[in-house]
């Protein structure tokens, strides 16, 4: 407070134009200042838009990475699920050729139960083992297992 009093009685104490010189420096400094603050508020602004801009920016960025990391597991998923089904395809291939390769067994021993029938037969009417392995293609150990198995 005694420093303003001092300064504004040493400023009153001047001589007109010395007083006259004060306030014109007094209204320049008042000038840069105006000056000074206007850039520092612009800047401020300019630094805030600037920064906004950033945070919008990285958060583009950060929904544009979800969004293809989205879409990778998508593709992903769609990719698996493309495989369980070429898998389940594959199992019913497998059953499909399973099921192939039981009803040809199955008509294997048909055959062959038909043949032993025919086998029998002939052993019953007394034809040979060598014209009946020639007949039906079964061998001759076979044959005369079968007749054994008829004398049992």
């Amino acid at each position: 407070i005694f420093r303003k009093l001092f300064h504004i009685a040493e400023v009153e104490a001047l001589a007109p134009r010395d007083r006259e010189a004060y306030d014109e420096s007094l209204k320049r400094y008042w000038d840069f200042q105006n000056v000074v603050d206007s850039a520092a508020r612009q800047a401020r602004k300019d630094v805030a838009k600037e920064k906004n801009r950033i945070i919008q920016q990285k958060e583009e960025e950060r929904k544009q990475a979800v969004k293809e990391k989205e879409e990778a597991v998508k593709e992903k998923n769609k990719v698996a699920k493309e495989r369980e089904e070429a898998v389940k395809e594959k199992e019913k291939v497998i059953k499909e050729k399973e099921k192939a390769v039981k009803e040809k067994n199955e008509a294997i021993k048909a055959k062959e139960a038909e043949k032993e029938a025919i086998v029998k037969n002939l052993l019953q009417k007394g034809s040979l083992p060598d014209f009946i392995s020639e007949v039906t293609g079964l061998s001759l150990q076979r044959i005369r297992q079968i007749k054994r198995d008829l004398k049992n």
